[in-house]
């Protein structure tokens, strides 16, 4: 009797195990009602980025807002993978289906633009358009234009194994955010977020080394969905960059994507909802009233 119980537990925790709910890759706020927008947060970043935003237009829109897996405030436990943004790209579009949500426009800053383009390149036919706030096809080409992927294997390898083991500090990131918003107020926001204390520190550095070895450079020539892409180069005017040098970068970069706009904001650093708020609205208005 007692090895029929035993094999009658065995068995029901592999059925268990096998039957598993997949883990989560992200969770979703849904408010307001209307047409569609998804809205993806950058590195180490939570939905609440897109708050000002939300206020905005989820009186015409249904805004769902995106946390992502082990970022910021997230409740979801962080994903155990090497896979990170394959992952956060695949449950997306699984998403979109099982929600019914009919052509939506994406939103993404940062990592957040980089994981829709990778939707829209796997995807082409899921949104209707795309709006990438400051973000690139291949980031580390921005500041080495003959790195590759491949090239940038061991360096991205051992930044992640350096930050794993506590490479930076709060002193160190402050620098970082005031290269990144301009008000005091939203460098400790940034700051608050970026700090391991509420992100999951594996999460945040895997995500950076996916991002640093992942080139959609060319990839981006599948997508068919109209993007507009605004920029930020006020906060490299110190080490020489202008408008101009900046726009060359992004269109370098986006040279094979087949239909695109881009912006440059005149007032925002990365953070350009934040900073530059009216450009944000009226670039994403523009795109809305397409729809």
């Amino acid at each position: 009797m007692k090895t029929v119980s035993i094999i009658l537990i065995t068995l029901l925790a592999l059925a268990t195990t096998a039957f598993a709910a997949p883990q989560q890759s992200f969770e979703a706020k849904v408010t307001g009602s209307g047409p569609t927008i998804i809205f993806i947060p950058g590195l180490a970043s939570d939905g609440s980025v897109w708050d000002e935003t939300i206020a905005r237009y989820a009186d015409t829109h249904q805004c769902h807002v995106l946390t992502l897996a082990g970022f910021g405030s997230s409740t979801l436990p962080p994903l155990k993978t090497d896979a990170f943004l394959k992952n956060v790209k695949t449950d997306l579009a699984l998403y979109i289906a099982e929600n019914h949500l009919d052509s939506p426009t994406i939103v993404g800053h940062s990592l957040g633009g980089f994981l829709a383009l990778q939707l829209a390149i796997d995807h082409p036919q899921l949104a209707s358009q795309l709006l990438i706030v400051d973000s690139l096809p291949f980031l580390p080409a921005s500041m080495d234009p003959t790195a590759t992927a491949e090239s940038m294997q061991a360096q991205s390898a051992a930044q992640r194994d350096m930050m794993q083991q506590g490479g930076q500090n709060e002193a160190q990131l402050r620098m970082m955010m005031q290269m990144m918003t301009t008000a005091p107020a939203n460098i400790d926001r940034a700051l608050a977020l970026a700090l391991s204390m509420q992100s999951d520190p594996a999460t945040v550095v895997q995500a950076m080394y996916e991002l640093n070895t992942t080139d959609l450079r060319s990839q981006v020539s599948k997508i068919q969905t109209p993007t507009t892409i605004l920029g930020a180069w006020v906060a490299y005017q110190q080490v020489g960059s202008t408008k101009e040098s900046t726009a060359a970068i992004f269109d370098a970069q986006y040279a094979k994507l087949p239909n695109y706009q881009l912006h440059m904001s005149d007032h925002g650093k990365h953070f350009i909802m934040w900073d530059d708020p009216l450009f944000f609205q009226t670039h994403l208005d523009a795109l809305l009233s397409k729809n």
